[in-house]
């Protein structure tokens, strides 16, 4: 079973439905208490996108706290961020403001990007992006555009911690569906 963690965002229910092609899925609302007495029949959680920043979104940031080394991480927009930041690392203004507008995102192979062509096209919805200059060492890119804006990042010592700016559960996303399959796979 996985654990969704809502930002409050209209994306959420979409992708819930895509995480329950592969599994089962509890969703709680990010000013909501962990349900840490049962915490065990969590496989992996998923950090949905949201609106607003990391630091604003209710428990968010001590939950991703709780969690770390724990279980496998998704997360995704707002929830990438926010792992950015739980490492050390800062957001900036995006030098682009998208909405609803795909990019072309070239990744490094494996983990959540396994049997995905680079480059695919990913949607997204952003004005903040995690920044490049004092990037966490602890943390490796593993997708960006061309021009360089970071869009994928994973845990170098902690196994299956991975966050992606784009939103892999919008219809103009390829691939999107396969990388929530492959995260939902590192989870069992």
């Amino acid at each position: 079973m996985l654990l969704l963690i809502d930002n409050y965002d209209s994306f959420t229910y979409i992708l819930y439905q895509y995480l329950r092609e592969w599994d089962d899925v509890e969703v709680i609302q990010n000013s909501d208490p962990l349900p840490s007495n049962s915490l065990q029949k969590f496989s992996g959680v998923v950090l949905s996108p949201g609106p607003g920043l990391p630091k604003t979104s209710g428990k968010l940031m001590d939950h991703i706290s709780f969690l770390i080394g724990k279980m496998p991480i998704l997360g995704v927009c707002l929830g990438h961020q926010a792992l950015a930041e739980s490492f050390g690392g800062k957001l900036e203004k995006a030098g682009e403001i998208f909405h609803g507008r795909p990019s072309s995102v070239f990744h490094k192979e494996g983990g959540i990007f396994r049997d995905i062509p680079s480059p695919f096209s990913a949607n997204r919805y952003h004005s903040w992006v995690v920044s490049p200059s004092d990037f966490p060492k602890e943390l490796e890119v593993t997708a960006e555009t061309e021009n360089g804006v970071i869009m994928g990042i994973r845990h170098k010592t902690i196994e299956n911690i991975y966050g992606v700016q784009f939103h892999p559960e919008s219809i103009l996303t390829e691939f999107g569906k396969k990388l929530i399959r492959n995260f939902c796979e590192i989870a069992r």
